[in-house]
């Protein structure tokens, strides 16, 4: 797990610098951010998480949590991650305790409560910031 995980961060930090972030990293394992992102001088404190596709392939999924718990806003602003790929942000106002991002609608359930993988792209995001 530590070796997909380091992978991930490693992922995230290339393709976040090929949009032209600055990066940066803290020292030690104390901090609750994996990254911090300069863009255009805002600061953001980047938690990265290892994805895994979700059953039904209609997507990917992530934790929106740590062992001890849910993120806050004081702790970080958003999560990372990569797949297929891409990088995709996700601000902590967004996360659950897992996110779940889809490419298509899932049987049973409605667009308004579904969160779309192209929304949350690294650079749709970076359009927002």
């Amino acid at each position: 797990m530590i070796k997909s995980g380091l992978t991930t961060e490693v992922k995230a930090k290339y393709l976040a610098l090929e949009k032209g972030i600055m990066v940066s990293t803290p020292e030690g394992d104390c901090s609750r951010y994996d990254q911090i992102w300069d863009i255009n001088g805002k600061l953001l404190r980047v938690q990265i998480k290892t994805s895994k596709e979700i059953e039904d392939g209609s997507g990917f999924e992530f934790p929106g949590r740590n062992k001890n718990g849910r993120y806050t806003s004081e702790q970080i602003d958003g999560i990372a991650t990569v797949f297929n790929g891409k990088c995709y942000f996700v601000p902590i106002d967004k996360c659950g305790c897992d996110v779940r991002l889809r490419y298509t609608l899932p049987k049973n359930s409605r667009p308004e409560q579904i969160k779309f993988a192209h929304d949350y792209e690294l650079t749709r995001v970076l359009n927002i910031i």
